[in-house]
């Protein structure tokens, strides 16, 4: 299936080669942090400080991690997004789908109230970071709320229904947390897992960065032909 499910260490091993986003985390994870780690609460010592004085913010250490598996629904996936300790804004994390039931403003404000309490009384206090992303699943029979990952703010992490542009301006969440869902079908965007798929060179021709390049290299092409 399309998932991460490992039964065996033989599986583990396969999707650590395999997974592009692994390879990022491994390599490129730290490329937009600053520090060297030696200021946290369990810094390294001996040979694995002197490897971070002299080195990048990459902590010296790796782990893996590796949690028990539950099959979730896709629908009841959020990535929310804190700045300055305080929970701003809340988007449906599996944007290639409409799910009527998330459009409903009653169902949205228990959302919203679940995320922020769990914020509140789980995640602020127990993270160093005032300014954070976490994606976070919420059971839709009693709206318990379950930490699924911690990423940074800002960076390389998807901001997905938001813009990283409005997220810093300061106008978002100003009262409470602002949810975005999918509010029809034809909002429906690509998901974050078929961007994995594609190969290197679409990948990077995907931003706009990239499409302004490839559009200079075709011209190029077509002044060397006349």
């Amino acid at each position: 299936g399309e998932n991460t499910k490992c039964l065996s260490p033989g599986e583990v091993c396969l999707l650590l080669k395999s997974s592009d986003f692994i390879v990022h985390d491994l390599c490129h994870a730290f490329d937009c942090c600053s520090g060297t780690g030696l200021e946290s609460d369990n810094p390294p010592t001996g040979d694995l400080a002197e490897q971070a004085r002299s080195s990048s913010p990459k902590p010296p250490r790796t782990y893996l991690a590796l949690r028990k598996w539950y099959d979730i629904k896709p629908a009841m996936e959020f990535r929310c997004f804190v700045s300055d300790g305080r929970l701003m804004a809340v988007s449906q994390r599996d944007v290639s789908n409409f799910y009527e039931f998330l459009v409903d403003q009653q169902f949205q404000g228990k959302l919203v109230r679940a995320l922020t309490s769990f914020y509140d009384s789980e995640v602020r206090g127990n993270m160093e970071l005032a300014s954070l992303v976490f994606d976070a699943y919420v059971r839709q029979s009693d709206f318990r709320v379950f930490l699924i990952d911690v990423n940074p703010y800002g960076g390389l992490t998807q901001p997905l229904l938001f813009g990283w542009d409005e997220l810093t301006g300061g106008e978002i969440g100003s009262e409470s947390a602002e949810l975005r869902v999918i509010g029809d079908y034809p909002s429906i965007r690509p998901s974050m897992s078929m961007y994995g798929r594609l190969p290197k060179d679409m990948q990077d021709v995907s931003t706009q960065e990239g499409i302004d390049e490839l559009v200079r290299s075709c011209a190029e092409v077509d002044e060397l032909r006349q």
